[in-house]
């Protein structure tokens, strides 16, 4: 559950602004002991297109106050999280282009583990008529264990292709190839994964 607010469009700028009581699942008993709560999310956008080139832009924050670890026995959360995200995006006539960075930089889910990281990504897009192709990249480290000096690592690439047959009827179809590092890589206790995949189906709108 959340609040959130965003203020008119002003010269292609808005901004928005969220509260979050807690940061539990719905079905889990929220206490301000044992997870992290009142949460606050701030954003600013731009977009605007000057006469064929269309330019959006983005950036939010975070902030989420953790558990009291001081009546928090199993002291599950002892570092407030907070975040922060930018991106942007440019077209012209029917390519587009756009990359997007995220950067959890504070946060320990328990005293021997991290949610730190950050992931990158970046894609480019083609759009003519009934037909659409786009390409992309994500690349992500993420901490993990703290006491390993190793982070856990993704890269994951894809291209994906859409076809209108009809008002909001569209068939959509991706394929990719994903790798996924954990921290001790292929040594003892360690996981390393690796492969590729291909989707495909019908997308209708309504």
């Amino acid at each position: 559950e959340k609040i959130t607010y965003f203020t008119p469009r002003f010269a292609g700028l808005q901004f928005g602004v969220s509260y979050l009581p807690g940061g539990g699942q719905d079905n889990a008993l929220e206490t301000h002991s044992g997870g992290y709560h009142d949460g606050v999310s701030t954003g600013l956008n731009y977009t605007q297109d000057f006469g064929g080139f269309n330019l959006a832009a983005s950036a939010t924050f975070g902030y989420m106050s953790a558990g009291n670890t001081a009546v928090n026995a199993n002291a599950a959360l002892d570092d407030s999280a907070m975040h922060y995200s930018v991106g942007a995006k440019v077209g012209v006539g029917p390519i587009s282009a756009g990359v997007a960075f995220a950067h959890h930089f504070q946060g320990d889910n328990s005293a021997t583990a991290s949610v730190e990281g950050y992931g990158i990504n970046g894609g480019v897009a083609y759009e003519n008529g009934p037909i659409g192709v786009s390409a992309n990249v994500y690349y992500g480290r993420a901490e993990g264990r703290i006491a390993d000096p190793e982070d856990a690592t993704h890269l994951a690439a894809g291209i994906s292709g859409s076809y209108t047959l009809g008002p909001g009827i569209n068939l959509v179809s991706t394929i990719g190839w994903a790798q996924f590092d954990g921290e001790l890589g292929d040594g003892p206790g360690g996981s390393t994964n690796n492969g590729v995949y291909a989707v495909g189906g019908f997308a209708l709108e309504c």
